[in-house]
């Protein structure tokens, strides 16, 4: 597979993993399917390469407001680029979620058919149109650090997130504010016109 020359290394090395390493055991101990795998192997990569890794997010921000995070929806997204269907790509994804990759709400058992007891897939946009209408955009699915402990990368996150804390505390404290035009506009409010100018001393 072939992800962009410019992502992160931690993203890199855990699409490169996820696409060359086997999966885990079915329920800790039983034998992976041949199917399963091939199937992993193909939805990792892709979702791992679109990962936000500070926050782990799965998705690609948004064009129009790059403050707002777009999920990656399984029929126009995950299947096409990963090149299976759509209802593996969707076994899949219960599959990252039962292994406790993906985050997940817990709930009781019952509730909204959540028979296992929990629903998948925590946060999902929903637009409203003018005319009232709402529209539901892809969930956005996020890694827990448990697909990095999995892969040996649980190390290299801390101490890429350690690297980007400490350069951000830099930042701000490098970071200089402009004060002139906010001195012009004090002087400007408290000069008195009417008074007169001392003399040299």
């Amino acid at each position: 597979m072939r992800w962009k020359s410019n992502l992160p290394p931690i993203v890199k090395l855990l699409a490169e993993r996820m696409a060359a390493r086997p999966p885990p055991l079915l329920l800790g101990r039983y034998a992976r399917r041949s199917e399963l795998v091939e199937a992993v192997q193909a939805v990792g990569p892709t979702m791992a390469a679109r990962t936000d890794w500070r926050s782990g997010r799965v998705g690609k921000p948004d064009r129009k407001d790059p403050r707002k995070f777009i999920g990656l929806a399984v029929d126009h997204d995950l299947a096409p680029l990963s090149g299976i269907s759509e209802s593996r790509t969707e076994r899949v994804l219960g599959t990252f979620t039962d292994w406790g990759w993906l985050h997940f709400k817990a709930v009781n058992p019952g509730r909204r058919k959540a028979k296992r007891g929990f629903l998948r897939c925590a946060s999902q946009q929903v637009e409203t149109k003018p005319n009232g209408d709402r529209r539901g955009h892809a969930a956005v699915r996020v890694w827990t650090d448990e697909v990095y402990r999995y892969y040996g990368l649980l190390p290299a996150l801390a101490e890429a997130r350690l690297r980007a804390s400490q350069a951000g505390k830099a930042a701000v404290a490098n970071k200089q504010i402009p004060t002139g035009q906010l001195v012009a506009q004090l002087v400007e409010t408290l000069w008195d016109p009417t008074s007169t100018p001392r003399p040299p001393p």
